[in-house]
Parts: structure tokens; C-alpha cells; sequence
């Protein structure tokens, strides 16, 4: 069975190919829930579940202890990152994502593979921050963590294209003209913004940019540092109660009735003197002190924005797709609106209609790529060049050989090659990324080759990026013997 899931900072959703309907339909974890809260509770070392029940366990008895928003640390290394991000637990994040993947896809009675079937191909959504990164190290970790698991991970798409997958699939006509479609996917961990051309069934990604920790978590946590501070609650208070804070404040916010009520008070430019609700019935949050935290997020979005209209000019676009939980918020997309100069109502602004589109569109959209039903034609955004000698006017000089061009169309899984010399069994990779097509970074490095890789004279060093965007080092000998090494080994820690 084909899959796609959307793996949320917040929550995460599975979905199928279903062959009969041939269509994708969703998965209730448990039989019941549209989405999974991206949670896992651990009594010290053993684990205990994850999602809802993982919840309701550690509300029921705080000496738990609860995991939550881990997505955003996969890529870091180092103890003292996580502890940074307030990470407390003797788990590390990666130890943690690999534990709540194996229970919603295998393991958990409630879980994909015990309740549908044998998962055959699978297509994971990720923050297309890590797309754009050189160092990938959260695609990294996530790859290495399906390969432990046995999953056959297919490969790892940009949240927003997945979602204008399902967009295309869904809404364009097979017979519609060519059209340019930037897509806002804001969840809860990251802001993502890629600019695509769209015509079924494909998709050819234009240019994308994104910021992590700018998004809806990370506004939760700036009215919540607000709220403690006027309320003056200490340090160790805050790590006590913070995690029950953020799910009761993400709640109130996104009910009904306290979004319209925010709304009509921004339209009015209203600054009321009595909280708009109070937080577990003890902490009150006014309106204006939403209004003041959400200020750095815009200027995050703002900030992607203006990224890519540096290296595209003016941003063209048929339509704007507003997809992710955040995007509904909607201060989020009135900077968007504000931004190109657009009303709610212009023809040009586009969102799912019905609930279960809006939630399931990334999932669905990384499904229909699961099942080759949409075909997308990614970027790589970064320059590689690799250092040869020449001879150039009877000298021996050092020149630059390109091995991809920033924006350049590439087959995935394909290597292309250079000729190479080995020493003593090792490669010397010498060259440099040019990030965007603007920053250098240079790279020197010897790679050691494994123990059976055979001597010879014909060698060759070249690159391959896979269908992840995640980009591996290869050296093959003339007996066809291939060596691998991920992009991020050749890099010291401070440049990661």
C-alpha cells in the first residue's frame, strides 16, 4: 500500500492510495482521530504511547514525561542544542522520532500497518526549510531513521508541494493553461513558501524559501513569555506548567469564538482593558497582547518574502494558496494579503473549502506522489563545484569543474562524475557550494575508502542528489564499486 504522511511539528497525519476509489483517503489512528498529536510520554526509560493517549497520560500524572515539538530538533547534534530549545528529557529528539514513527506505522495496535496492510511505498512531508538547507541534517536523520525501521521511504517532499499536489490533483482541469501558483503552507514548526508552475499532472518548483521557528508554536510561546512576565511567574514555575499553557492557549485560540471575537477587535483597532480569556482560568491574555507577539512572526514571513523576490524580482503568481493550520490564523494570512496588495476576496487568493481538504491536503498530496498519480520536477538551490588541476598555458593550475548550477534541472539518483585520483585509499574531495548561487563555502576533505573497495587506476568522484533533495558525495572505481558520503561529513560542526 502506498502512503503519504504529513509528519507535524503540532500533529501529524496519515493517509492511503486507496486502488477501488483511486483515491487517496485518510487513516483514523485509533479509528477515531483526524490527526495524531506529535507527542510521545516516557515514564523515565520505557516508553508509554504517543498522540492523544500520550496526552491524557501525562495530564493525568505530570512525573511523565511528555515529548512534544522534537520535529524541530532533528537536525541538531548536540546535547546542549536541545537543552537550548528547553529539552529535558534523557531521550535525544532523534531516539524520540524514531520511537513515535515506528508506533503510527507499525508497532501501535492503533497504528497504519496493523490496521490497513503492509506499507509498499512511503512519501513523508518535511519543512521545505530543510529542502533549502546545504546541510540537511534533519532529511538526514529522517532517512536513516525509516532505513532502521525497514520503511521503504520513497522519498521526503516539501510540505507545500505536497500540498499543491493535492491542489493540482483535486482543482486544475486536465485541459487547463499553464499557471504559476506560490504556495503558503504555516504549520506549526516552520513558514514555508514555494513559487511553482503547475499543469497536470505536474509540478516544476520555481523557488522556495523558509524559516524555521517562526510559525504557530513559536507565536504561542512569545504571548506565553509575555503572560509570565506581567504575571511574574519564575523560571522554575515556567518549566513546571509551560507545556499545559501552550495546549491550552493553542485551544482557546483556535475555537470559534475567540478567533472571530480577535478578528473584530484587530478590524477596530479596538484596545480593550479586560482579557479576551485567561489561560486554565488563571493567567489573563488581553487581545493587544497577541497582537504585540505575533509582530516577529510577520516580520519572519515578511522576511521570506522579501528572500525570494531578491533573487526573482517581483513575484508573479496566477494564485496564492493558503494551506497548514497556521495559514487559517488570521493575522498570518492578512500579512500575505497586505504584502501584494490584496483583498480577501480576489480571485487570486485560493484555499481548500471544505475542513477535511485543509487538513488532510498535505498528507493527500504526499500520497498521490507515493502513487506516481503527480509527478514533480524539484530544484537544487545551491551551486557545487568540485577543484581539478589543468593545464592551462603549460601550467598546472587549480580551476573550478561545476557539477550542478543552482536551479538546474537534475535526474534524481544520478550521478554525475569527474575523474579522480586515489591516495593511499583515500579521496581527496576538494571545491566549494555556492548557497543560493551567492555565499561560498568551501570544502577540503580526504575520504577514507572502505577496506574492500579494490585499488585500481580508473576512479571517478562525483555527486548524487536523491529525490529528497539530500545530496551524497560518490566515488566509483572501474570495477563498478561505489562509495557514498553524505554532503554534511565533509563540513566541520561549526559550518553545519
Amino acid at each position: 500500500m502506498q502512503i503519504g504522511v504529513d509528519f507535524g511539528t503540532t500533529n501529524s497525519i496519515i493517509s492511503y492510495w486507496d486502488e477501488s476509489a483511486q483515491a487517496p483517503k485518510e487513516f483514523l489512528y485509533g479509528g477515531q482521530s483526524e490527526y495524531t498529536p506529535t507527542a510521545v510520554a516516557y515514564d523515565e526509560a520505557d516508553l508509554m504511547d504517543i498522540g492523544h493517549v500520550a496526552i491524557e497520560l501525562w495530564s493525568g500524572n505530570q512525573e511523565l514525561h511528555l515529548a512534544r515539538f522534537f520535529k524541530t530538533l532533528l537536525g541538531l547534534a548536540h546535547q546542549q542544542d536541545w537543552q537550548q530549545k528547553n529539552w529535558q528529557l534523557s531521550q535525544t529528539p532523534y531516539q524520540v522520532t524514531r520511537d513515535y514513527l515506528e508506533q503510527i506505522l507499525l508497532k501501535n495496535e492503533d497504528g497504519f500497518a496493523l490496521n490497513r496492510g503492509t506499507i509498499e511505498g512511503l512519501v513523508v512531508s518535511v519543512p521545505e526549510l530543510w529542502q533549502a538547507n546545504f546541510i540537511n541534517a534533519g532529511g538526514e536523520n529522517l532517512e536513516n531513521i525509516f532505513k532502521e525501521l525497514n520503511l521503504p521511504l520513497r522519498q521526503l517532499l516539501s510540505e507545500p508541494i505536497a500540498a499543491v499536489a493535492y491542489y493540482v490533483w483535486k482543482e486544475i482541469p486536465e485541459d487547463a493553461q499553464e499557471k504559476k501558483v506560490l504556495v503558503c503552507d504555516f504549520g506549526g514548526g516552520t513558514i514555508d513558501i514555494s513559487l511553482c508552475v503547475v499543469k497536470k499532472p505536474g509540478i516544476k518548483v520555481l523557488d522556495f524559501e523558509g524559516n524555521e521557528n517562526q510559525a504557530g508554536v513559536k507565536h504561542l510561546q512569545l504571548i506565553l513569555e509575555k503572560i509570565y512576565a506581567q504575571n511574574k511567574v519564575t523560571a522554575e514555575q515556567q518549566a513546571e506548567r509551560q507545556h499545559r499553557d501552550l495546549l491550552e492557549l493553542d485551544k482557546l485560540l483556535q475555537s470559534k469564538g475567540y478567533a472571530k471575537k480577535l478578528e473584530t477587535i484587530y478590524a477596530k483597532g479596538m484596545r480593550l482593558s479586560k482579557p479576551v480569556f485567561k489561560i486554565n482560568n488563571e493567567l489573563e491574555v488581553f487581545a493587544h497582547d497577541i497582537f504585540d507577539a505575533f509582530e516577529a512572526i510577520k516580520a519572519g514571513i515578511i522576511g521570506v518574502l522579501d528572500n525570494i523576490k531578491k533573487r526573482s524580482g517581483e513575484i508573479d503568481f496566477d494564485t496564492v494558496l493558503f494551506v497548514g493550520g497556521f495559514s487559517q490564523y488570521f493575522l498570518t494570512r492578512q500579512t500575505i494579503l497586505d504584502y501584494f496588495g490584496l483583498e480577501v476576496n480576489s480571485p487570486k487568493v485560493k484555499t481548500f473549502e471544505s475542513r477535511k481538504d485543509r487538513l488532510y491536503a498535505i498528507s493527500f498530496g504526499a500520497t498521490l506522489v507515493a502513487a506516481n498519480q503527480v509527478q514533480i520536477k524539484e530544484r537544487y538551490p545551491h551551486s557545487i563545484y568540485f577543484n581539478a588541476l589543468k593545464i592551462v598555458n603549460h601550467e598546472l593550475q587549480k580551476v573550478a569543474k561545476p557539477m550542478i548550477e543552482a536551479g538546474a534541472d537534475f535526474l534524481p539518483n544520478q550521478p554525475q562524475f569527474s575523474k579522480a585520483k586515489i591516495y593511499n585509499h583515500t579521496v581527496p574531495l576538494e571545491g566549494y557550494l555556492m548557497l543560493e548561487g551567492n555565499k561560498r563555502v568551501d570544502f577540503k576533505k580526504e575520504i577514507e575508502l572502505p577496506t574492500d573497495f579494490i585499488d585500481g587506476t580508473q576512479f571517478e568522484v562525483g555527486i548524487e542528489i536523491n529525490h529528497s533533495n539530500l545530496v551524497k558525495f560518490v566515488v566509483r572505481n572501474g570495477q563498478q564499486q561505489v562509495h557514498k558520503v553524505d554532503l554534511s561529513e565533509l563540513f566541520p560542526e561549526e559550518q553545519k
